[in-house]
C-alpha cells in the first residue's frame, strides 16, 4: 500500500511540476476618459479594465497601483530613494507641487469592492473581489479617479507650468504570474513591470493642446492634418528663438482625441501648446509603413530639426538588428524630466535636454530601441534591470558603431579635455574603462542585481555599460551571424510576453549548443573577473606554442589573434574557457604580435599581460611614456605622469618643482607620488613622497592600503640669522576600507593605524663659548602610534558619523571621541543645525618640549604636532598668517592660550545655517577643562563659550569665522595686550589638506 501510495505521490508531484512550468499570462484590457484642467492641473476621468485571469488558479484580490501617490508623501518609497540618492527635492517640497490620485471607488457590475492601501507603500492598492475570480474567467472592474499632477521636478508624471507629461498616472492592476503577485512601489531608479492588454483611451484638453501619446489616433482626422500643417511650417523655420518659451493662453474651446493601440503594457501622453512638430512616413522592408514623428519648443530647436532622421534611423536598425517594429508609429516629444536623459513608453518617448547633437541622437534612438526591449519584451525591470537596459545597451552600441563610427569621448561626453587624449577615446573604451574604473577601487557591483541594490554610479555603468559589454563578447564568440539567428529567433518566441534571466539564457544555449555558465552565473551575477595572460611563447617545429594563465575566476573563452608587421592579421581563433594553464599551437611560426583578449568588450581586467611583440628583447614590454597629469591609458604603454608645482610658506617662500606620480584615476596595486619643490628663498630642497600598496578583498574589508608617507619643510624662524627651523615627517601606515552594509549605502567607514615619526630642528644654547648664550640649532625627535577609525553616514538627511582617535608615546597617552549629527531643516537651503560633542582625555604624559595638550581652541600652526594639515605659517606669531587655524579638539575659533588640558577636556559645537543664504552661518561653542595647562594668564577653569558668524565657501574648504561673544576669561586675556583690536580675533580656514587630489582619490566613493 505504501509502495502504491508513493507511486501515485510522484505521479501528482510530477504533474504539478510540469503543469506550473507552463508559461502564462494575465491579460488586462483598458477604456480611460480623461480630461485635463491646465490651470489647476487636475486630471478627471473614470476607467475601465477587463481583467481576465489566464492563472491556473482562482483570483480573490487584485493588488493595483496607484501610482501617482508615490508623489504625496514624503514617506513613499520615491521619495526615500531620492534621499538615498541625495535628492531631497520631493521632501522639501510644497503641497501645491506634489501629485497624488484620489476619489477612488473600485465597483463590479455596479456594487462596490472593498479595498485597502498597502500597510507599507501608499501607492499600491488590494482590491478584493466579490467572488473569486475563475482561470479563464474575465471581470470589470470600473472606478472614476482624480489626478493632481505634480511638478515635474521629481520624477516622469508631472507638469512644468503648461507642459504636461502624463505616465503611471491611472490605476493599473499589478502582474501575477508563476512567481506570484508583483506589486511593486514607484521608484526612480528600477522601472516597470505590467500586464500586456488594449488601451482605447479618450483625451479632453484644450483645442490648442499638441499631444503625443501612445497609440493610433482613431477619430483625428482634422487633428492629422492640423499637425501636418504644422510640421509643414516647421520645415521652413531657418531660425529659433530659444529665449521665446512662454506659454500662449489656453483655448476656451475643448477637444477630445481617443487613441487605441492593442498588445502594449501602458499608456503615456504629453501635451504642450508650443509644439513644433516634424512628420514623416517611412516604409520597412516588409513594406509595413509608419510615421515619424517629434514635437519640440523652442528650446534645443535647432538639434530637434535632426530628430526625425534619428527616428528614422534607429527604427530601421532596431526592426533589422531585432525584429521588425509592428505598431504604426514612432514618436519623440521633448519635455521636461528630472529622472535621466529619456524616458521610453510604447509608442513614443520623452526626451529631456540634450546639449548637443549626438546625446539627442543616442537617447532618441536608446529610448527608441526601448519598443523592443520592455515594449515587445516585457522584462521585469524591476528585478532584472540588466535585461532591459543592457540589452538595449548593446544594441545602441551597435547603432552608434554603424552611424557615429568616430564619435570619441571628448566629442560626447566631456568637450575640452582634449589636452588628455579623450579626442582618441571611443565610446566602447570609454564604457570598458569606466567598469574598471570602479573595479579597481572594488566598488564595482554585479549586473543582475535587483535595481533598488544599486548606486546611482554603478547603475549607469553595471547596468547598462557591462551588460551590453558582455552580450557583445557574446557576440563575438558566437560569431555575428550566429548571434543574430539566435537573438532574433528569441524575440519572435517571446515577444508580448514576460521572458525572465534564466528563459534567456536557455534560449542561447539551446540554440548554440553551448554552456554559457560563464556568461549568465558568472559574468552577470557576480564580480568575478576575466583575467587570462601570455605566460610564454614557444616555437615548435612549424607551429608556435602559447602557453596562457588562467589567473582570473571565470573560465570565459579566449580570443587568440597573430597579426604580421603590417597589421594584417594572420591567423584568428576562439579557445573555450578553461582554469589554470593551457598551451595553444598556432600555425603560423613568425607572427610580428600574438594578442589575446584585446577587444575591450572582452573584458579583461589586466590587459597589459595579453600581448607578445616578437620584435621586442622583453617580448611582454610595454613603452613607458611620460604624461601630463593624465591620459587614456593603452594597453601597450605604461605611464609615468607629471605637472609642475607652485608652492609658497612664509619660511621657504616661493617653492617650484614637479609632481610625479605613477597613478591617475584608477587604483593601482602600487602606487607613489613624488613631490620635490626648490625653495628660491632658503635654496632648500623640500616636498613630500609617498608609496602605497593596495589590497583588496571580498570581506567586510573592502580595500587595504599599506605603505609610507613623508614631507620636509621649514617651519619657523629662528635666532639665528637668516636660518629657518625645519622639520622631516616619515609615517609608515596602514589604511582599512570597509565595505559598505548595501550597494545604496552612504556610509564612510574606515581605521588608520600609522607611526608618525617626527623629526624637527630646534634652538638650544651653547653656554660654553662665552658669559652670554648663543642660540645653535639642534636636533629633536618624537615618535607617535596614532590609531584613528571614521564612521560617517553621509545620508543627505540629518547626516552623522564619530570619530575616535588614540595617540600613544614615550611622552603622553591620550584618546579622544568626537560625534558628529546635523539636523536639517526642511527648506530649499539645505540648511541645517549641525552639532558636534567632543571628549578626550590625557592619561599619561612626560615633560616635553612639544605641546601634546588637548586644546580649546581650533590649530594653528604651532599646534600641529603630528604636521598633518597644510599652513602658510606655523608660528602662531607671524600676523595675517598665524590667523589661519584648522577645526580640531575644542574648535573654538577664537585663538587663545586658556584651555590647554592634561587632563579631561570636553566641548559642544554648534552651527546653523539662515534661510536666505548658505554662505552664512551662526554658530556657538561651549567648553570645559579639568585640567588646565600652567599659564601666566589669569584663567577659571569654569565653562568657557563663544558665539559669532562664519562665512563658508567651496564646501567648507574655505571658512572666516567672526567672533561676537564670548566669555569672560577670553577677554581677560585680550586685556593682557594694550594693542588688542578686534581684528586680532577674526580667524580663517584653508583646508588644502582636503584638496590634496591623492587623499580625495583615495576616499572616492559612488
Amino acid at each position: 500500500m505504501i509502495k502504491y501510495i508513493l507511486i501515485i505521490s510522484l505521479v501528482l508531484l510530477s504533474n504539478i511540476s510540469i503543469y506550473a512550468q507552463e508559461y502564462w499570462q494575465q491579460e488586462v484590457d483598458y477604456r480611460i476618459n480623461i480630461e485635463l484642467n491646465d490651470s489647476s492641473h487636475i486630471l478627471i476621468g473614470d476607467i475601465e479594465i477587463a481583467y481576465k485571469n489566464n492563472s491556473p488558479t482562482e483570483l480573490n484580490y487584485i493588488y493595483f497601483h496607484l501610482w501617482a501617490n508615490a508623489y504625496s508623501s514624503e514617506t513613499s518609497a520615491l521619495c526615500e530613494q531620492m534621499l538615498l540618492h541625495g535628492d531631497d527635492a520631493l521632501y522639501n517640497a510644497t503641497e501645491e507641487e506634489k501629485g497624488f490620485i484620489s476619489e477612488i471607488n473600485f465597483t463590479v457590475n455596479d456594487a462596490p469592492l472593498k479595498w485597502e492601501y498597502d500597510s507599507e507603500h501608499i501607492d499600491i492598492a488590494k482590491v478584493l473581489l466579490n467572488k473569486p475570480l475563475k482561470s479563464g474567467e474575465t471581470v470589470i472592474i470600473k472606478t472614476p479617479f482624480k489626478v493632481k499632477i505634480p511638478s515635474s521636478d521629481f520624477s516622469r508624471l508631472g507638469h512644468s507650468d503648461q507642459s504636461y507629461q502624463i505616465t503611471q498616472w491611472y490605476p493599473k492592476p499589478a502582474v501575477y504570474d508563476n512567481d506570484g503577485w508583483h506589486q511593486m512601489p514607484y521608484l526612480n531608479q528600477g522601472e516597470f513591470y505590467s500586464e500586456y492588454g488594449t488601451y482605447d483611451v479618450s483625451i479632453t484638453v484644450p483645442k490648442n493642446y499638441i499631444i503625443g501619446a501612445t497609440g493610433d489616433m482613431v477619430n483625428g482626422t482634422k487633428e492629422e492634418q492640423w499637425l501636418d500643417s504644422i510640421s509643414d511650417q516647421t520645415k521652413l523655420i531657418e531660425n529659433f528663438d530659444e529665449d521665446s518659451l512662454g506659454f500662449p493662453p489656453s483655448s476656451k474651446e475643448t477637444k477630445t482625441l481617443i487613441f487605441h493601440q492593442e498588445k502594449v503594457h501602458d499608456f503615456a501622453w504629453f501635451a504642450d501648446k508650443r509644439y513644433h512638430v516634424l512628420r514623416k512616413e517611412i516604409v520597412l522592408e516588409n513594406g509595413h509603413k509608419i510615421l515619424m514623428q517629434a514635437m519640440f519648443t523652442n528650446e534645443e530647436a535647432d538639434l530637434w530639426m535632426q530628430s526625425i532622421t534619428y527616428l528614422e534611423q534607429s527604427t530601421k536598425f532596431y526592426s533589422d538588428f531585432v525584429g521588425d517594429y509592428p505598431y504604426n508609429h514612432v514618436t519623440a516629444v521633448q519635455g521636461a524630466l528630472s529622472a535621466g536623459a529619456g524616458m521610453e513608453y510604447p509608442n513614443i518617448t520623452i526626451i529631456g535636454i540634450s546639449r548637443d547633437k549626438y546625446t539627442l541622437e543616442e537617447t532618441i534612438m536608446h529610448e527608441v530601441g526601448h519598443n523592443w526591449f520592455y515594449g515587445m519584451l516585457g522584462f521585469n525591470e524591476r528585478d532584472n534591470p540588466w535585461m532591459d537596459e543592457g540589452i538595449n545597451t548593446f544594441v545602441q552600441n551597435e547603432y552608434m558603431h554603424k552611424y557615429q563610427p568616430d564619435l570619441s569621448v571628448a566629442e560626447h561626453y566631456l568637450s575640452g579635455l582634449k589636452l588628455f587624449k579623450l579626442d582618441q577615446v571611443g565610446l566602447p573604451y570609454f564604457s570598458y574603462l569606466m567598469n574598471k574604473f570602479t573595479a579597481s577601487y572594488n566598488l564595482d557591483q554585479a549586473c543582475g542585481l535587483h535595481s533598488s541594490q544599486y548606486t546611482s554610479g554603478n547603475y549607469g555603468i553595471s547596468v547598462y555599460m557591462k551588460t551590453a559589454m558582455i552580450i557583445d563578447y557574446l557576440q563575438q564568440y558566437l560569431g555575428k551571424e550566429e548571434f543574430s539567428i539566435i537573438f532574433k529567433s528569441f524575440f519572435d518566441k517571446w515577444k508580448y510576453k514576460h521572458p525572465k534571466p534564466s528563459d534567456f539564457k536557455e534560449h542561447f544555449e539551446k540554440q548554440s549548443g553551448k554552456d554559457l555558465s560563464w556568461v549568465f552565473d558568472d559574468l552577470i551575477n557576480t564580480k568575478k573577473r576575466i583575467d587570462y595572460k601570455i605566460s610564454s611563447i614557444k616555437k615548435n617545429g612549424d607551429s608556435l606554442q602559447i602557453k596562457i594563465t588562467n589567473k582570473g575566476k571565470i573560465n570565459g573563452p579566449v580570443h587568440i589573434k597573430a597579426i604580421d608587421d603590417g597589421g594584417i592579421t594572420l591567423e584568428d581563433k576562439w579557445v573555450d574557457g578553461f582554469e589554470g594553464k593551457q598551451t595553444i599551437g598556432l600555425i603560423n611560426k613568425n607572427p610580428h604580435r600574438i594578442t589575446i583578449n584585446s577587444d575591450y568588450s572582452l573584458l579583461d581586467y589586466t590587459p597589459r599581460n595579453n600581448t607578445y611583440n616578437s620584435d621586442k628583447a622583453l617580448h611582454k614590454s610595454r613603452k613607458l611614456k611620460l604624461k601630463f597629469i593624465t591620459t587614456a591609458p593603452k594597453n601597450n604603454e605604461q605611464y609615468l605622469y607629471f605637472t609642475p608645482v607652485l608652492g609658497w610658506n612664509n619660511y621657504n617662500k616661493l617653492m617650484a618643482g614637479v609632481l610625479i606620480f605613477n597613478h591617475s584615476l584608477m587604483e593601482k596595486k602600487w602606487e607613489y607620488e613624488l613631490m620635490p619643490l626648490y625653495s628660491f628663498n632658503q635654496k632648500t630642497l623640500n616636498g613630500s613622497f609617498g608609496l602605497h600598496r593596495n589590497f583588496y578583498t571580498r570581506g567586510f574589508i573592502r580595500r587595504m592600503s599599506i605603505g609610507i608617507v613623508g614631507k620636509k619643510y621649514e617651519y619657523t624662524n629662528s635666532r639665528i640669522e637668516n636660518y629657518k627651523l625645519a622639520y622631516l615627517k616619515l609615517s609608515p601606515e596602514v589604511k582599512f576600507y570597509f565595505k559598505n552594509p548595501d550597494g545604496n549605502s552612504k556610509i564612510s567607514n574606515t581605521a588608520r593605524i600609522r607611526i608618525v615619526h617626527i623629526d624637527k630642528e630646534v634652538q638650544s644654547y651653547d653656554y660654553c663659548m662665552s658669559s652670554m648664550s648663543t642660540p645653535v640649532p639642534s636636533y629633536y625627535n618624537y615618535s607617535i602610534l596614532d590609531i584613528d577609525y571614521h564612521y560617517k553616514n553621509n545620508r543627505i538627511l540629518n547626516p552623522y558619523g564619530f570619530d575616535f582617535n588614540l595617540q600613544a608615546g614615550a611622552s603622553v597617552t591620550k584618546a579622544s571621541l568626537s560625534i558628529n549629527y546635523a539636523f536639517s531643516y526642511n527648506d530649499r537651503k539645505k540648511n541645517a543645525l549641525e552639532m558636534r560633542l567632543f571628549v578626550g582625555n590625557i592619561f599619561s604624559s612626560n615633560n616635553s618640549s612639544t605641546d601634546f595638550t588637548y586644546k580649546m581652541s581650533s590649530f594653528d600652526g604651532g599646534d600641529d604636532y603630528l604636521y598633518d594639515y597644510t599652513y602658510m605659517d606655523r608660528s602662531g606669531y607671524s600676523g595675517f598668517y598665524s590667523h589661519q587655524i584648522t577645526p580640531a579638539d575644542g574648535s573654538f575659533y577664537l585663538q587663545s592660550p586658556i584651555g590647554r588640558s592634561w587632563g579631561f577636556i570636553s566641548a559642544l559645537n554648534i552651527r546653523a545655517g539662515l534661510p536666505f543664504t548658505k554662505f552664512i552661518k551662526v554658530y556657538g561653542n561651549l567648553g570645559y577643562s579639568s585640567s588646565a595647562k600652567s599659564l601666566s594668564v589669569p584663567y577659571d577653569k569654569s565653562v568657557l563659550g563663544e558665539a559669532g558668524v562664519l562665512l563658508t565657501f567651496f564646501n567648507r574648504n574655505f571658512e572666516v569665522y567672526f567672533p561676537l561673544l564670548w566669555t569672560s576669561q577670553f577677554q581677560g586675556v585680550m586685556d593682557l595686550r594694550p594693542d588688542y583690536k578686534y581684528s586680532d580675533n577674526i580667524r580663517f580656514t584653508i583646508r588644502f589638506d582636503l584638496m590634496n587630489p591623492f587623499k580625495l582619490k583615495k576616499e572616492f566613493n559612488l
